[in-house]
């Protein structure tokens, strides 16, 4: 498939998304058009079925007929013309190209109503069809002929009947017609725009207190996150494109409320302290009154919206309950004995219980990431203890401190060689299930 579209850049607008600068581009596009495959059936072709033959002759002429003086054929399509990438020798076989599109499309239809992911593979092809009219610059109409195209698909769905065996699949051949009929038609109700969905991630990384130091190494990662996605990619394999779908505002928020509950749900105060995390409550209870600050003249000001304010409330009380504990025990803080300098965080300072000690040894074994206790991971795989790491925390089984401190006192042990911090990634994720997985079906008694 020898694609070569063109985007016509008409503004650029810059925003500011967690820190980063992120440019977006305004524009139209414009692309010529460009054959599909044709999958025929034994059965039923254009070469063995006389109806289908007679059909591709009608359309043919319809099609000649309508577009013998393109582009002067309409008001829009005669301001291609304007455009020095358009060329009329594109288009000179426009009628051949609807007639051999239409019928192609209809045969992939009737032969794949059968499958057992007929919607799917139906929809692809499809979808493969309508691109490969091509695109056209702004105020120049719709890609030539595409209309004629859907028309044409839909009619010939509605003229033939499903007999025999066939019958069956009627309930499918109109949703066939449905999804013709509506394609060009938003998908639901709710409106899903990429620049609000930016600004809005972008006020909660601003309200959630990653200046406080136990949130550093989080920060990091969701300034590189945008999970705007309601799911996976979907790739189309005639197109060899992959495309996404958004989530509304209203999901992204309710997201982000879950994320802020349970990034503060998994800090342990009580933990950090005697872990020793937390080395200078003055300077953690001016941090949080500081946040408490910036976010009351935040709210104040910026006039939060309604599902904004849920996850606000949430980290406002969590703020004041910091504050209230800090202040309640400042002075049992003062009591304690002084820190002594030269002891060295390793495996076994930081993760003091034997039976837990011997657990994670084992899970590193088990999840083939050591072997006798040294690690085997090469370096594109080093972010699988990331993830081990994390399901070990998520799980309680060691203590609560700095992810970045808890995986090089592991990679220590392990001679796992670590030159920075371990990001985020797809194996980080992979082990981290896999961990989660290992530990609930070998729970540390």
């Amino acid at each position: 498939m020898n694609r070569n579209p063109h985007f016509l850049v008409t503004g650029m607008q810059k925003y500011d998304v967690c820190g980063s600068e992120m440019i977006y581009l305004k524009g139209s596009a414009y692309e010529k058009p460009f054959p599909i495959q044709y999958f025929p059936n034994p059965e039923h072709n254009l070469d063995n079925c006389e109806g289908c033959k007679n059909t591709h002759q009608k359309i043919l002429k319809e099609v000649g007929d309508y577009f013998k003086n393109f582009p002067n054929c309409c008001e829009r399509h005669k301001n291609l013309k304007k455009h020095s990438l358009f060329k009329s020798d594109d288009f000179k076989d426009i009628a051949r190209m609807v007639a051999d599109k239409v019928i192609y499309t209809h045969h992939h239809i009737l032969n794949n109503l059968d499958q057992d992911n007929w919607e799917e593979e139906i929809y692809n092809y499809l979808e493969y069809a309508v691109t490969s009219f091509g695109q056209t610059p702004e105020n120049c109409g719709e890609p030539p002929a595409l209309s004629w195209f859907m028309d044409y698909t839909k009619r010939m769905q509605l003229n033939h009947k499903l007999v025999g065996k066939d019958a069956q699949y009627k309930p499918r051949q109109e949703k066939v017609i449905d999804i013709i009929t509506n394609f060009f038609k938003p998908k639901g109700k709710r409106k899903k725009d990429f620049n609000l969905l930016l600004s809005t991630y972008d006020r909660w990384y601003k309200f959630f207190p990653f200046e406080i130091a136990m949130f550093s190494n989080l920060k990091k990662h969701f300034s590189r996150t945008l999970p705007v996605l309601a799911e996976k990619p979907k790739t189309n394999p005639y197109l060899g494109t992959a495309k996404v779908e958004l989530l509304t505002q209203a999901q992204l928020l309710k997201n982000l409320s879950n994320i802020t509950n349970h990034i503060l749900l998994s800090i342990d105060t009580t933990q950090l302290l005697e872990n020793e995390y937390i080395t200078d409550s003055k300077k953690y209870a001016f941090d949080l009154k500081k946040k408490a600050h910036s976010l009351n003249q935040k709210t104040l000001l910026e006039k939060p919206t309604k599902n904004e304010k849920e996850y606000i409330k949430t980290i406002k009380a969590w703020l004041n309950n910091e504050k209230s504990f800090i202040n309640e025990i400042k002075d049992d803080i003062k009591a304690l004995p002084v820190k002594k300098e030269d002891v060295k965080q390793d495996f076994y300072t930081i993760i003091k219980d034997k039976a837990v000690q011997e657990y994670v040894l084992q899970l590193l074994n088990d999840l083939s990431i050591t072997v006798e206790g040294k690690s085997v991971l090469t370096p594109r795989k080093k972010g699988a203890l990331r993830g081990v790491v994390e399901a070990l925390k998520q799980k309680r089984i060691i203590p609560n401190i700095g992810l970045a401190t808890l995986c090089n006192v592991i990679a220590e042990k392990i001679n796992l060689e670590l030159k920075s911090e371990l990001d985020a990634s797809n194996i980080s994720e992979d082990y981290l299930n896999d961990a989660l997985d290992y530990i609930k079906r070998n729970p540390l008694h």
